[in-house]
């Protein structure tokens, strides 16, 4: 009997100069980049827009911004990186505003 199974894949998320974590995608890695960037965003807790780069062997594995599902695979590292208006807010102090 032949039975098919989902893979599993994991990645690790570079959220920071001393941080990164492991996201796991149980049925396997999603279809499309703004699938995997929702996911990103809700298993690492995330809330300023970022977007997401790669580990590129053509470039000797500098990180390049990520277009495309066929550029990773399972256990490939990704970086997260603030887009410029999350960087705005942060230097302006505006991105974490206590009690509201």
């Amino acid at each position: 009997k032949c039975s098919l199974k989902m893979t599993s894949a994991v990645l690790r998320v570079i959220l920071g100069p001393d941080s990164s974590q492991r996201v796991t995608f149980p049925n396997g890695l999603p279809s499309t980049v703004p699938i995997l960037e929702l996911e990103i965003k809700t298993q690492c807790n995330l809330t300023v827009p970022f977007r997401l780069q790669f580990m590129d062997r053509d470039f000797d594995n500098e990180f390049v911004n990520l277009t495309s599902m066929k550029e990773i695979e399972d256990k490939s590292t990704l970086k997260v990186t603030l887009v410029e208006e999350a960087v705005d807010s942060i230097a302006h102090g505006t991105l974490y505003q206590p009690g509201r």
